[in-house]
C-alpha cells in the first residue's frame, strides 16, 4: 500500500501504479474534501507495457472493455447517483477493480 501512495503522489502529477500479480487488484479511491465530488475518473493503460493491459476496468459494476496490447485513455463518467453514492458514504469512497 505505501509503494502504491508513493506513486500515486509523485511529483510529476501523474498517478502511476502497475502491479504485476494476480488476475485483478482494486484501487480504493477516496475524497477528503467535502466540497468537491467526484464525478468520474480517467485511467492510462498499457503505459508500462501494453502486454499487460487489463481486459476490463468495472466502475460501479459497469465493465469498461479496454482492448488488448493498446496504450490508451479511458474516461469513465460517473452517472449522477453513482457520484451522489460516494458523497452520501461515510468514508467518502469507492472502489475501482481491475481485470485482466
Amino acid at each position: 500500500a505505501d509503494e502504491i501512495k508513493r506513486r500515486l503522489t509523485g511529483q510529476q502529477g501523474n498517478g502511476v501504479a502497475a502491479p504485476g500479480f494476480g488476475d485483478s487488484w482494486s484501487l480504493l479511491i477516496a475524497n477528503n474534501d467535502t466540497s468537491t465530488m467526484i464525478v468520474g475518473v480517467r485511467v492510462l493503460v498499457g503505459a508500462t507495457s501494453t502486454s499487460h493491459v487489463p481486459r476490463v476496468v468495472r466502475v460501479f459494476g459497469r465493465d469498461v472493455v479496454t482492448g488488448k496490447g493498446m496504450e490508451r485513455w479511458f474516461d469513465i463518467p460517473f452517472a449522477p447517483d453513482e457520484a451522489a453514492s460516494i458523497v452520501s458514504r461515510s468514508t467518502n469512497e469507492m472502489t475501482m477493480e481491475v481485470c485482466r
